[in-house]
């Protein structure tokens, strides 16, 4: 009996295991993000492009380079932050 209790609480546990939750978000917050990533940084708004949301607030954007690649930017809480691939961290700006 001990055995199906246990099977029947393992999807309820493996469901919440390491996962983020993803928000939905409006457009005007997606827009604002992008316009503070074009007055800090002067990037065109046209190679900005919406990645996804957390449920922490954060806005995830990502910047098309005309060189190839991609700069990664957030947006929480009205700070932007770009990853730094070689560092392995978000920097605030």
């Amino acid at each position: 009996m001990k055995t199906y209790k246990a099977l029947a609480l393992l999807p309820l546990l493996v469901s919440g295991c390491g996962a983020e939750s993803k928000a939905t978000v409006s457009e005007q917050k997606i827009n604002n993000c992008k316009q503070m990533i074009n007055y800090s940084s002067g990037h065109d708004l046209s190679r900005l492009t919406y990645m996804e949301a957390k449920s922490d607030g954060s806005i995830y954007i990502d910047y098309q380079k005309r060189s190839g690649g991609t700069l990664k930017y957030s947006c929480k809480s009205g700070a932007l932050s770009v990853w730094a691939d070689g560092a392995g961290m978000w920097l605030k700006i």
